[in-house]
């Protein structure tokens, strides 16, 4: 019967072509619009009565395709809007540096730079009027109608999104509730609402509000995206669409940071996670020329694409790997010789935070052997392991020195900071997470030709660490306080919620206590100049643990409990030669070189 009626609303809306006048329009629109809301009317009763059948069948597609986009594509057509949305150039004066000559484009230079073809005639004043009044509404119409739905549909859950992503970590083969399933779909239709109406702004009758307003309607897009990561923990669904609203804003590099973000998920499909990667590394290398001027984020980009092309070939990933790792050292070695020139600004600390991130999805994807790495062989396997932990050791190194200097100069306070912590944070908790990743990679660094400063490099990591931990922070490091400050390493961190799910953090993500908090705001990197997003979380039931995302000094307590904790495992173990023991039980690194790593 939906069918039905989508198939009859198509074919009315080709009689909108033969309207020549607003009555005509009125009348078949009219029509339409009454066929619509039966539609829409259906579709709410079955999912509000028959949820397992509801989302059995998809309805909620149903509702958002035939009632609302259908209706949004048809205004786009007939206002001649024959582009691809990324191309529209108000963008680019969204999310980047807004210059003062930047503005939006008036709705008729627009629709002249958009029209398909020459051939095609103008539309008439009344009419053009007409579609951008009827495109306005649908929007207000969407957006009151999926907010008022998403609220009945939430009300009807025996808990929030928490409630289910806990339940999904800790048991295995964990089925999610059909009414849940649709709520969270519901939830990314409102953000495809809030994108669409920022593309289209040109054509609206409030298109002339100027950049910092329309900047006001893509953060609400960025912010709905966001809020519904966690509630995507088992697919990469969410980080597709902080994707295609990144391509939106001209962000190429984010595009290919959220598209490797969503290769982490179990339910993710590998070919289509290759082909957007591929889209998004090959805009980006046509870009560079003009837009690039970080050879860095240039050749992690290309690490990304040539392990979509060919995941298993060596040739194709050697030589971006020693290119990348060779600008990394060089990186390192400035900062390293001439602190003075250390950036402490936060577009220096979110794209470490991005360039980690990264890192950490192509070592997830090798060890769960998903998206690009399925089917490879266990040496490949083992030596990419191998490549990319090196990389991150060698970035990890920068961001702990960084850290360290900004710490120094008194600027524990300073919100940019929380993206080194997470960064930090975030691959101990793989390395917890996943036991003898590290270990392994050292030996086989030592036992072969491959990686020969890898050794090296991972001393030095885990000798700042060290004395990190022991200049900033209150904790110990010895033999006897191993999981004595679990507590604190499982309070909640951003990227616990952010990157919820991931087949890498799980075995951590399963200790954390998600209940500290009652509600879930993701945090994630902005544009170049935006500051950090904090975002307004309740305050902790334990009161003995601070609000995270707005006190740095909780940030700092919990990655470094975080720190101490994978320095104490790794050390126990036995595992990493360069660790050993005071008579007191204390630890203490010695370097292989016979060098005093611990001044």
């Amino acid at each position: 019967h939906c069918c039905g009626i989508a198939e009859y609303t198509r074919s009315q809306y080709k009689m909108l072509r033969r309207c020549k006048s607003q009555q005509a329009l009125d009348s078949v629109w009219g029509d339409i619009l009454v066929h619509r809301m039966a539609l829409q009317d259906y579709c709410e009763e079955l999912i509000m009565v028959y949820p397992d059948v509801a989302n059995a069948i998809s309805v909620d597609k149903y509702l958002w395709k035939y009632v609302y986009y259908d209706a949004i594509v048809e205004c786009r057509k007939r206002l001649r809007l024959h582009v691809p949305l990324h191309n529209l150039s108000h963008t680019s004066s969204i999310t980047g540096s807004i210059r003062s000559s930047d503005h939006i484009s008036s709705a008729d230079s627009s629709l002249a730079r958009s029209s398909r073809a020459a051939s095609d005639e103008p539309l008439e004043e009344w009419k053009r009027d007409w579609w951008k009044v009827t495109l306005s509404t649908l929007f207000n119409e969407a957006l009151g109608y999926f907010q008022c739905l998403y609220s009945r549909v939430s009300s009807r859950l025996e808990g929030g999104s928490l409630f289910f992503a806990v339940r999904h970590l800790h048991v295995s083969q964990y089925r999610l509730s059909p009414m849940y399933l649709i709520a969270r779909r519901l939830y990314l239709y409102i953000g495809d609402v809030y994108r669409y109406q920022f593309m289209y702004l040109p054509l609206l009758p409030y298109g002339d509000i100027g950049p910092v307003d329309a900047a006001g309607i893509l953060n609400l897009a960025r912010w709905t995206y966001g809020r519904a990561l966690p509630m995507f923990f088992d697919s990469g669904r969410a980080c597709t669409q902080m994707a295609l609203l990144s391509a939106y804003s001209h962000s190429q590099f984010d595009v290919v940071f959220w598209h490797m973000c969503s290769h982490c998920y179990s339910e993710n499909s590998a070919n289509r996670a290759r082909s957007a990667t591929l889209n998004a590394a090959c805009t980006y290398a046509r870009q560079e020329g003009d837009a690039v001027d970080d050879p860095i984020e240039s050749l992690i980009v290309r690490l990304s694409q040539t392990a979509a092309e060919c995941a298993g070939t060596e040739s194709a990933h050697l030589p971006v790997y020693e290119e990348l790792l060779s600008a990394l050292d060089e990186d390192f070695g400035e900062i390293t010789d001439n602190t003075a020139i250390l950036n402490l600004d936060s577009d220096f600390w979110i794209r470490e935070y991005q360039l980690s991130v990264i890192l950490a999805a192509l070592v997830s994807m090798t060890i769960s052997r998903s998206g690009f790495f399925a089917g490879i062989s266990a040496e490949i396997r083992q030596h990419r392991l191998l490549d990319v932990q090196h990389l991150a050791v060698v970035l990890l190194l920068r961001q702990a020195v960084c850290l360290r200097q900004s710490l120094d100069i008194g600027e524990e306070h300073n919100a940019s900071i929380v993206y080194a912590l997470v960064s930090l944070a975030l691959w101990m908790d793989i390395w917890r997470s996943n036991k003898g990743l590290l270990s392994d990679a050292f030996a086989l660094s030592s036992s072969s030709a491959s990686c020969p400063d890898f050794a090296r490099k991972v001393e030095l990591l885990c000798a700042t660490l060290v004395r990190l931990l022991r200049e900033h922070s209150g904790y110990d490091l010895s033999l006897k306080l191993v999981g004595h400050y679990a507590d604190a390493a499982d309070s909640v961190l951003p990227h616990d919620v952010s990157l919820m799910g991931w087949a890498s953090l799980r075995a951590v993500q399963r200790q954390i206590r998600y209940q500290e908090i009652e509600c879930m705001n993701a945090i994630y990197p902005l544009s170049a100049n935006s500051m950090v997003s904090t975002g307004k979380l309740a305050c902790p039931k334990d009161s003995a643990s601070l609000p995270l995302w707005s006190n740095v000094q909780s940030v700092l307590h919990v990655s470094f409990a975080r720190i101490q904790a994978m320095i104490l495992n790794e050390a126990g173990s036995g595992s990493l030669p360069f660790f050993s023991w005071t008579p007191d039980k204390e630890l203490v690194v010695v370097s292989l070189e016979g060098a005093d790593l611990n001044q």
